[in-house]
């Protein structure tokens, strides 16, 4: 099968390049800066091909299509996906993305959920440590589970400097709606004020929650039909009483995106990425009043999606399932969560 990557130069791009050639995978780049692609393509053997072309742009999105894998790490996804994600499904390609942001997820699920099935498209969004690692906690947890009342899950990070994409979607996400479950329900989440009331220990220390929408909200609540999920990010007590969830003026949206694409902005050095550490639990309350947890610890976010992408690619290309329609990374793990684990390099309690 022939893969491409989409936004090969951009920070998480060339980790996913990096990630993709030290697995002796063969793949395309493309983007729309020739010089950068022509650098990567002097750096990684595996790679076979450059193809310039732009999301935003017909032709580009046919072009990119010639291959059968896609794996996109252009975001912000809901503003450069649609095009290109539409034609994923049409021509009935394999598609991927390190999608972090929960109303891109959500609006593929309700427009392209039985249209993928339907036409052998296979979509799985949010293969990226953001939803991957917590959607996969949680099918663990749910194991030989009758019912599922609540699935909670809490995300805490340690000096995370994040990469000029994700400091760009971060930018914009205060002009997007979010939203929580609530009784089967999507609840707005500038509709909720924050509890400061209760608090989480970790590693000795009070951490307290804020509302922060993730995929894994309506992936979960797409393929179990679990009435209520919501995720959040823990904080220092004075964080939490000062957040809040109000969405920014719309009319304000484009002035950001102007400002943010002329800035040259970087991504955190290897060493940097090498002291952000972080906890994720999840937290999932069953039908009889009972309630498990797991953790999970680790470090290097922008790697660990790296991974997870090049562990998803592999499991694709080996596998004899034929996957079809929206497909989580659990989906496609199966039976190896403790290879996949030791692969990404994290711990598990």
């Amino acid at each position: 099968m022939k893969i491409i990557v989409v936004g090969a130069t951009g920070y998480t791009g060339k980790l996913v390049c990096k990630q993709l050639d030290k697995e002796n995978i063969h793949f395309d780049i493309t983007g729309r800066d020739m010089t950068g692609l022509l650098l990567l393509k002097e750096k990684y053997k595996s790679i076979d091909n450059i193809v310039i072309a732009d999301v935003m742009d017909k032709k580009g999105v046919d072009e990119i299509l010639n291959s059968d894998i896609i794996i996109n790490c252009v975001g912000p996804f809901y503003i450069y996906a649609n095009l290109l994600l539409e034609a994923v499904v049409k021509q009935s390609k394999i598609y991927f993305d390190i999608s972090g942001e929960e109303l891109f997820v959500d609006n593929s699920i309700e427009k392209f959920a039985e249209t993928s099935k339907s036409n052998g498209a296979v979509l799985v969004h949010s293969a990226a440590f953001e939803s991957a690692l917590v959607e996969v906690m949680v099918n663990l947890l749910m194991q030989n589970s009758r019912g599922v009342e609540s699935v909670n899950s809490y995300y805490r990070f340690e000096q995370s400097k994040p990469s000029p994409g994700t400091r760009f979607t971060m930018k914009l996400s205060r002009f997007i709606e979010t939203f929580i479950i609530k009784n089967g329900e999507k609840i707005k989440t500038n509709n909720i004020a924050n509890d400061i009331g209760s608090s989480f220990e970790v590693n000795g220390s009070q951490y307290y929650p804020i509302h922060y929408p993730m995929p894994e909200i309506p992936l979960l609540a797409y393929k179990f039909g679990i009435k209520n999920i919501a995720s959040f990010l823990l904080v220092d007590k004075l964080s939490a009483s000062v957040s809040k969830n109000a969405i920014g003026n719309k009319s304000e949206m484009a002035d950001v995106i102007r400002r943010f694409i002329k800035r040259k902005s970087k991504g955190p050095t290897e060493m940097q990425r090498e002291n952000q550490y972080f906890d994720l639990i999840v937290d999932v309350k069953y039908d009889n009043d009972t309630n498990k947890q797991m953790r999970l610890s680790g470090k290097d976010m922008y790697m660990i999606t790296a991974k997870i992408i090049s562990y998803l690619v592999r499991t694709i290309l080996k596998s004899s399932i034929k996957f079809k329609g929206i497909v989580t990374p659990y989906e496609l793990i199966k039976g190896e969560e403790k290879e996949f684990f030791e692969y990404l390099g994290v711990d598990v309690y």
